[in-house]
């Protein structure tokens, strides 16, 4: 099956069509002419054949019952409300929850336009008006969930073109986190010692995990032989309610290999956790989680948040002053570059989605390692022109 010849299920005249094109991509499509003569033409990219199906079943929905999108989105705020159902089957929770977010922002500026009248000047203003009360970064979130939507009313001919492609991009200045010094790092690891949680701790700082991607591991995905650690699943929060999600990108799926001193700190967990199952056991209370490699004292899973507090308590003890737990991802991945790791292979421990991003966030640590290198070629060029 070739990207130039694709595969294409059959079906009856007025039932759509499913394409596949690449692996892993299914495209589903309806055509047909509407009640006033006009053509029309729906599609949708799916990530399954399941999905492709269901998106084709709505179609048809929608078409037959007169329930379509171009009944309801006469105003922006009508789009919204229609394109973010239409994408839930196709996103994360996590990611339905950051869109909603930016949606109630958008509709309480924007909702009331009229869609075929939203011209890029309204967008502009409205998203210079939300710079006072938003970050950069959140406001270039609007604008990217907003140009989405409006991609959908292309794709459903309800518009022509997207207004927001032409409207004023949002600059945002590249923020870098706070990484930990080697002292700052031997004072933190002083101040985990009889903390129950030492071995998680260690572990983020030696690995660089992401904290949804700790907290979610369990036993099966430490290796006790080969001595690695498989990463495949993410808790985080959904409103009040903590989901195992999707990893944030296909390169977080990945297995990581552990020094000895992570196995010995893991080891060491391990027996403290059994300790701790049997103590209960012992008063007649049930370990909750046993699959679960980090829990709360009474054998659950670790809240996100509440492991976040943990750790500021934790710092605050190691007498760093106020840090957050994300920073120990950032700290990881300079102590890395600072022990003369390459880029790309930072990347691929840490899960970045590419090296560019390894690039953009640590690229301004990479001037003091590459001076041995200019020092070199400027003695050779010395020893040139003395000759």
């Amino acid at each position: 099956m070739t990207a130039s010849s694709p595969y294409r299920r059959s079906r009856s005249a007025g039932d759509g069509t499913i394409t596949k094109s690449k692996p892993g991509t299914y495209r589903a499509e309806l055509r047909w002419t509407d009640a006033s003569g006009a053509k029309r033409r729906w599609t949708k990219t799916t990530r399954s054949l399941r999905e492709a199906n269901k998106a084709l079943t709505e179609f048809k929905r929608l078409r037959d019952s007169g329930d379509e999108p171009r009944a309801k989105t006469k105003t922006l705020g009508g789009l919204l409300d229609a394109w973010v159902e239409f994408k839930a089957s196709e996103v994360s929770v996590g990611t339905i929850d950051q869109y909603r977010y930016a949606l109630r922002h958008i509709k309480a500026g924007l909702g009331g336009a009229e869609l075929s009248k939203l011209q890029p000047q309204a967008i502009d203003e409205f998203l210079r008006s939300k710079l006072g009360e938003l970050s950069p970064r959140y406001v270039k979130l609007l604008r990217t969930v907003l140009s989405m939507s409006l991609d959908q009313a292309v794709r459903w001919q309800l518009l022509a073109s997207n207004p927001a492609k032409l409207s004023a991009s949002i600059k945002q200045s590249q923020v870098r986190g706070r990484s930990l010094t080697p002292d700052q790092a031997k004072a933190l690891l002083r101040a985990t010692q009889g903390d129950r949680l030492r071995g998680l701790w260690v572990l983020m700082l030696a690995t660089g995990l992401r904290r949804g991607e700790a907290i979610a591991l369990e036993w099966r995905d430490y290796d006790t032989q080969a001595h690695t650690l498989r990463i495949e699943r993410n808790r985080k929060k959904s409103g009040s309610a903590v989901i195992v999600g999707d990893l944030k990108t296909e390169r977080s799926r990945r297995t990581l290999p552990l020094s000895e001193f992570v196995v010995q700190e893991l080891e060491a967990h391990r027996l403290t956790q059994l300790a701790e199952r049997e103590h209960l056991a012992s008063l007649g209370v049930q370990w909750r989680e046993p699959a679960a490699m980090f829990t709360t004292a009474w054998g659950q899973w670790l809240d996100p948040d509440n492991i976040s507090k943990a750790f500021k308590r934790l710092a605050e003890k190691a007498g760093l002053g106020a840090w957050h737990l994300h920073e120990l991802r950032h700290s990881a991945a300079s102590l890395l570059l600072a022990q003369g790791v390459r880029l790309e292979e930072v990347s691929e421990l840490v899960g970045h989605a590419s090296i560019r991003v390894t690039a953009d966030v640590y690229g301004h640590l990479q001037p003091e390692r590459l001076r041995a290198a200019t020092e070199a070629l400027g003695g050779y060029l010395s020893g040139l022109d003395d000759e």
